[in-house]
């Protein structure tokens, strides 16, 4: 477990240094270094929004999104 880990890790290193992007969006063709980036992407296409403002009702592909969203709530400055 802790072999696959460390090969998963180096590889991704290596495509950093590289900037290969081998994983790409059927629906756009935009390119991705990691699937797990693919698929956090691919959810603007589905218009799934999972993460929603408990103040407004407004909602968001991701939890920094929503993050970033409550400041304006709380007046705090990015």
């Amino acid at each position: 477990e802790i072999e696959t880990l460390v090969t998963a890790t180096m590889q991704i290193a290596l495509l950093i240094h590289t900037g290969e992007k081998p994983s790409s969006c059927k629906t756009c063709g935009k390119m991705f270094r990691c699937h797990s980036h693919l698929w956090r992407h691919n959810k603007i296409h589905t218009w799934q929004k999972p993460y929603h403002c408990k103040t407004c009702g407004k909602m968001f592909t991701s939890s920094s999104h929503l993050w970033r969203h409550m400041k304006t709530h709380t007046g705090e400055k990015s």
